[in-house]
């Protein structure tokens, strides 16, 4: 299929999925029956059950990443008896970060993104829908976030800056694997722009020089952590190997 076969070297990232399977005794029953290393799940309900388990107590199990809108409004109505007679408004609202309702998108041409590539804003605009105004306005008040970082060129260091003061980061690893997907993305885990991160986010969390210090060698030694554990032949090993790495808490 390709002109250049691929091996295990070409791999920068990967992720994976979990599934929240509510009757897992079933699936045991189904697992011991399969003659194959793994099996077939693809028969076990995804659909999601609320309960209250104790008056006051409401739990949902089970469910899709996506239907997560559905199980939000299924578990709020079930919390709200008694309360309120109005049902989860979730499907008439738009999603942070959608289109819906949103302004003209932005081009080259409109201030403050004078000399960005066109293509990168882009990339915002895709990545923040009409939250990239967000952006614009810290670029605005600081010209120098609108470069890329220097080992990640796919990232602004408005990006950064845009997940500590709009969306709640507060340790390095929330920006490097939770916000621009670095973790993912590069080949190093994102371990080259650790530093340059953890100083774009000192001033805005108040880090001083030995924190910003902390945050980037507990990043490096969860990354060892991580390397380490994955070439791991079972889950027991790869936890022991997880506690031999001695990963540091921020």
């Amino acid at each position: 299929v390709l002109a250049r076969p691929l091996s295990t070297d070409d791999i920068v990232g990967v992720f994976a999925g979990l599934r929240p399977l509510v009757d897992m005794r079933a699936a045991r029953r189904r697992r011991a029956r399969s003659s194959g290393p793994s099996a077939d799940t693809t028969k076990i309900s995804r659909e999601h059950v609320v309960r209250t388990v104790v008056p006051g107590l409401v739990t949902i199990a089970g469910g899709k990443y996506t239907t997560y809108r559905r199980m939000a409004a299924d578990a709020i109505d079930a919390a709200a008896v008694g309360i309120t007679e109005s049902p989860s408004c979730t499907r008439h609202l738009a999603i942070v970060g959608s289109r819906s309702g949103a302004t003209a998108l932005v081009t080259e041409h409109d201030a403050p993104w004078q000399g960005l590539d066109a293509a990168v804003i882009a990339a915002l605009t895709h990545r923040h829908g009409p939250l990239v105004d967000e952006l614009r306005a810290l670029i605005a008040a600081d010209i120098s976030l609108a470069r890329p970082l220097g080992d990640a060129p796919d990232v602004l260091r408005v990006e950064v800056v845009h997940a500590v003061t709009h969306e709640g980061a507060l340790h390095l690893e929330d920006v490097l694997a939770r916000r621009t997907r670095l973790a993912i993305t590069r080949a190093d885990r994102g371990v080259g722009v650790a530093r340059e991160i953890a100083l774009l986010m000192a001033p805005h969390l108040g880090w001083d020089t030995e924190t910003v210090e902390r945050q980037v060698a507990a990043y490096v030694v969860a990354v060892a952590s991580d390397r380490a554990a994955e070439g791991a032949p079972d889950d027991a090993t790869a936890a022991a190997r997880r506690l031999e790495a001695n990963v540091i808490t921020p």
